[in-house]
This record gives structure tokens, C-alpha cells and sequence, in this order.
């Protein structure tokens, strides 16, 4: 009996060598592509946290402008002669009896709070040696208007009479939701940020603006729900958007820093002109799902290129290597018969065509030397 090779698991069948050597550039190219995964989703991750950096960059130099604005606007008030005279006199007012320089002076004041992109509620002046405070509605005392029109709890009308600038021109305080309450009624003012700037050369006048503390994070804010803070130079919280108090990291020897922690990211910029640092937290996924979004998609093509590419490898080795096993075993007869048609393939066509009338020559020529054979015997 004959003894048959078994080609189609021998290692060095061709069948094999096909199969490996298209997983080997399969391989090659899914690493190829995995690589390039990798750096991309890299890139994707830097490049979304440079988008944060660049927008707290932004929402710190906006506020940095408004600060400087304002400061600079006050400084051409009291640069002013009329406006410094005009304070002098109202500052000694129950003594001279100066009142007609209050339409005057409040319409230096309207000038200032009436500008809709400076958000400024109310521009206050505060008389500390005559305890008196003159603002847009008119005059009041000190404790009045701390006590019923511009109530807080963070700021009683204790806190400003004791309050001094020293050697400050001016100081932004913590915002905090100011009240009107009167004895018939009682709203809300919302949440203001108090500017103090001294008024020169009166340095027992004191210049209380305003800001509406919202409006602000309105104006120059991402858009975003993600909680925003404000911390003076000594880090003191001035505004926050969020309840929670978070643990706040040390920035003082950079301008721009950003880190994890736990599942938020911490984006911090510290403002060139007033030295505040302002911080911005991003949620994680906010930061990753993008990023995962399309890793997720990138893999499934990936899987799906690998799976396909092994069952076209497969079928393209079988289609090789089937006829080179008919054309074997064609051999392994001795025939022609079923050599004749070997494959489609044109190539395997014209060795099969070429082996089937070789093998056919062969026989004809085995049988007339046996028939000559026989007659010689």
C-alpha cells in the first residue's frame, strides 16, 4: 500500500507557510495601526487639555482687563480736580452746606455704574469721618445702608468702619449675596463681588464698587456647569461658582498648572496683574470621553480588519493550496485524470493543461515499451 504525505498540516506545507506569512504582514500592520492608536489618543488627550488651558487663559485675562478697567476708571476720576473738589466739599458737607455739588458728583458716579460691560451694580462712596455713604439713590447713613439696603452677613456695617486700605489703592473682597431688606419688603441682590479702591487725595473716602458677581462668570466664563473659583494672592476664596470647597494645590512658582484628582482635573492660571489664581475643575470623563469615544470605535475597526484580513487569508491559502493537491495527488496516480482542470486561476490552468498531457505521454510511452518488453521476452 502506498504510503501518502499528509500536506495540509505538515509546518513547511505550503498551506502553512501562506498562512503564516499573511498573519506575519497582518501582525505587521495591526501593530502598526495599535502604534499609531496609542500616539494619537495621546495627541487627543494633550490637545483637549491644552483647549482647557487656553479657555481658563482666556476667562483669566478677561478678568484681569475688567479689574484693570475699572481701576483705570476710577484713577481718571481722581485725576480729576472737579470730581477731588467736589468730594472735599461733600465730605465737610453738614459744615459748608454744599448741596449743589450732589447732582454733580452723581453724575460722575451714573457715568461709571450705567456702562453695561463694566457689570457694576452700584458705585458707593463711604465718608468714614462723616458716617455717611452717597450712592445712585442719594445719601444714607453708614449703618443704614449696610444694614437694610445693602445687607449681607459677611459684611455688617461694623466690618466697613473699621475697614483701612494702608498702603493698598485697591482691594478686591469675597463676594457674597447682599440683600435689600426694608421694613415693608425684602429681595434679593445676588451675589456682588465689593471693589474698594481709596479715593485721593481723601483718604478717609473710600470708593465701594459693586460688581455683580455673576454676570461676570456670565460674560467671561466657558459656558460651562464645571464649578470656577477665584483666590486672591494670599488665597483667600474671592468667588466661586460651587458650595463645595475643595483642597486647592500651591501654584505659586508657576502661572499655569493643571492636575488629577480623584476624577476631576484641576486647571489653575495665575493673572498677571493682580496675582489671582484662578481655577477651573473639569470632570474627567469630560476630558476622556472623546478620547474614549474613539478608541472604543478604533478598536471595534481594528478587531473587525484583523478578523476579516485571517478569513481572507484562509480562503485566498485554501484557493492556492487546493489545486497544488490535486496536481500532488495527480501525481501520486500517475494520471492525467483530474488534472486537467486544477483552478480557475489562469496560471493553474496552463500547469494543469501542461502536467495532463505529460502524464498522458508518460503512459502512452510506459505502455508501449511494456507491450515491446513483452515482445522481446
Amino acid at each position: 500500500m502506498r504510503r501518502r504525505t499528509d500536506f495540509k498540516f505538515a509546518f513547511n506545507a505550503l498551506f502553512v507557510k501562506l498562512m503564516l506569512s499573511f498573519l506575519s504582514v497582518i501582525l505587521l500592520l495591526a501593530s502598526f495601526n495599535l502604534v499609531s492608536h496609542l500616539y494619537l489618543s495621546k495627541k487627543v488627550y494633550q490637545e483637549m487639555v491644552r483647549q482647557n488651558e487656553l479657555g481658563l487663559k482666556q476667562t483669566a485675562l478677561s478678568y484681569e482687563n475688567h479689574f484693570r478697567l475699572t481701576q483705570n476708571i476710577i484713577l481718571t476720576l481722581n485725576r480729576s480736580r472737579t470730581w477731588t473738589a467736589n468730594l472735599g466739599l461733600l465730605s465737610q458737607v453738614r459744615e459748608n452746606r454744599r448741596y449743589d455739588v450732589v447732582r454733580e458728583v452723581k453724575s460722575d458716579l451714573a457715568n461709571v455704574y450705567s456702562n453695561p460691560f463694566l457689570h457694576i451694580e452700584n458705585f458707593i462712596l463711604y465718608f468714614k469721618e462723616a458716617d455717611y455713604v452717597f450712592e445712585k439713590d442719594g445719601t444714607s447713613s453708614m449703618n443704614d445702608m449696610f444694614s437694610k439696603y445693602y445687607a449681607s452677613k459677611e459684611y455688617p456695617p461694623d466690618y466697613w468702619s473699621r475697614q483701612t486700605m494702608g498702603n493698598q489703592y485697591m482691594r478686591v473682597l469675597p463676594a457674597a449675596n447682599f440683600r435689600e431688606s426694608t421694613m415693608n419688603s425684602s429681595r434679593p441682590l445676588g451675589s456682588l463681588l465689593p471693589l474698594v479702591t481709596q479715593v485721593l487725595p481723601n483718604k478717609e473716602v473710600y470708593g465701594i464698587v459693586m460688581l455683580n458677581a455673576r454676570e461676570l462668570h456670565t460674560a467671561y466664563g466657558d459656558g460651562s456647569a464645571s464649578p470656577f473659583y477665584i483666590l486672591d494672592a494670599d488665597g483667600v476664596m474671592l468667588f466661586s461658582t460651587s458650595a463645595d470647597r475643595p483642597v486647592l494645590s500651591d501654584i505659586s512658582g508657576s502661572i499655569s498648572y493643571h492636575e488629577q484628582v480623584g476624577d476631576q482635573y484641576y486647571f489653575y492660571q495665575k493673572g498677571g496683574q493682580t496675582g489671582f489664581t484662578y481655577v477651573q475643575v473639569t470632570p474627567a470623563a469630560a476630558v476622556t470621553s472623546g478620547m474614549r469615544q474613539m478608541q472604543l470605535l478604533l478598536a471595534a475597526l481594528l478587531t473587525a480588519a484583523v478578523l476579516t484580513s485571517i478569513l481572507f487569508s484562509l480562503f485566498f491559502s485554501y484557493r492556492l493550496n487546493r489545486p497544488l493537491q490535486r496536481l500532488i495527488a495527480a501525481l501520486e496516480r500517475k494520471s492525467g485524470t483530474g488534472a486537467g482542470k486544477l483552478s480557475s486561476v489562469k496560471e493553474f490552468a496552463i500547469i494543469g493543461d501542461r502536467m495532463s498531457r505529460i502524464l498522458e505521454t508518460n503512459q502512452f510511452i510506459q505502455t508501449d515499451l511494456e507491450h515491446k518488453n513483452s515482445l522481446v521476452r
